[in-house]
């Protein structure tokens, strides 16, 4: 996968929590200009744009697609889809 560079505007829209389910949330947040992913207490990951809307992890295949106005994500792994709603 490529790597390309996406704005400040872009990263901060999709900061938040997302609700994969009732006990489970991913956290996006932004460490300078790179988003992270946390999901509940494991180690966070820098998460790369491929897109404005795609982002992929390096350490292991999953990808994380955001709504464009940032409400919700698609996280894909291992071959499984779940969408997550962004907490309000």
């Amino acid at each position: 996968r490529r790597e390309i560079a996406v704005s400040a505007a872009v990263l901060k829209k999709y900061v938040g929590a997302y609700e994969l389910g009732s006990s489970s949330a991913m956290t996006i947040t932004l460490e300078g200009d790179q988003l992270v992913s946390q999901l509940g207490p494991q180690k966070p990951i820098p998460i790369f744009a491929q897109s404005e809307t795609v982002f992929f992890a390096k350490t292991f295949d999953a990808q994380i697609e955001f709504a464009p106005d940032g409400s919700y994500i698609v996280v894909t792994q291992g071959g499984r889809e779940m969408k997550a709603t962004r907490r309000k």
